[in-house]
């Protein structure tokens, strides 16, 4: 077993700084050795490469293959692996198209591009809460009508984001402001204002109004365009202009 574990430890060390998961550190001790290793082996020497630091534990059975001796803290592993491992969740744990929505979409038009500690996905796929790194999670929101299929809808508008060496598809910034405005916690409210706020008067001229239309004739996001609505009166009187008229069309106006 000793020298099996120091076989392992020899081909860990020829990747240092990739990711594995238990899988994979399985397969590697199957092929250095003809004694078979269940489940709880596996653990049970994964833990003890974990307790010698040439394992990190990045979520529930994915790791960081490191060196004992450099030492990276939390914050600079996230920031160096963040995106890939979120990639790799959604390609391994989703099926179907998705796009990231909500405030990190809206944060991405505005050029900010930090690791949130939640980030939304919207699917057609499942609706939960899970693990990307440490403590940062990612939200799956299926984007379904009962009678209408509003994710086709919004397909055709989606943006390609370029992070680094990945590429996430990202909800319009007409959607990623009705999906902010959406239901926010009582802390969010002040600075997604702020965000739309900003978003207006950097992309007043470049506003698709038919989008707005679109939604709206989808019987999606009424309470969404009103806010918006009510905000762009301090911005810009055409931008309020053209969506009192197409909330008068498609909609109602809020008092």
């Amino acid at each position: 077993m000793t020298s099996s574990i120091n076989i392992l430890v020899n081909k860990l060390l020829k990747s240092q700084w990739k990711i594995i998961d238990n899988t994979h550190i399985a397969q590697l001790l199957s092929k250095i050795s003809d004694e078979p290793f269940s489940d709880a082996k596996v653990y049970k020497i994964t833990h003890n490469l974990k307790n010698k630091w040439y394992l990190i534990s990045l979520k529930k059975n994915t790791f960081l293959i490191t060196n004992p001796n450099k030492h990276l803290d939390e914050d600079e592993i996230t920031l160096q692996y963040y995106w890939e491992l979120l990639k790799k969740h959604c390609q391994t744990y989703i099926t179907g198209s998705r796009y990231i929505g909500w405030i990190k979409a809206l944060e991405f038009h505005l050029q900010n591009y930090e690791i949130p500690d939640n980030i939304d996905i919207v699917n057609t796929y499942k609706n939960a809460l899970e693990v990307i790194i440490f403590d940062k999670t990612v939200a799956y929101k299926r984007y379904t009508h009962k009678q209408n299929n509003i994710f086709n809808k919004v397909k055709k508008y989606l943006i390609n984001q370029k992070i680094g060496k990945y590429s996430f598809p990202i909800a319009p910034l007409e959607l990623a402001m009705l999906e902010a405005l959406h239901n926010p916690w009582t802390v969010q409210t002040t600075l997604i204002n702020e965000y739309i706020k900003k978003i207006l008067r950097k992309h007043k001229k470049n506003l698709n109004y038919s989008f707005f239309e679109m939604i709206l004739s989808q019987n999606k996001h009424h309470v969404g365009v009103n806010r918006i609505y009510q905000l762009s009166k301090h911005i810009d009187p055409t931008i309020s202009e053209k969506l009192h008229t197409i909330l008068k069309k498609y909609s109602f106006i809020m008092q």
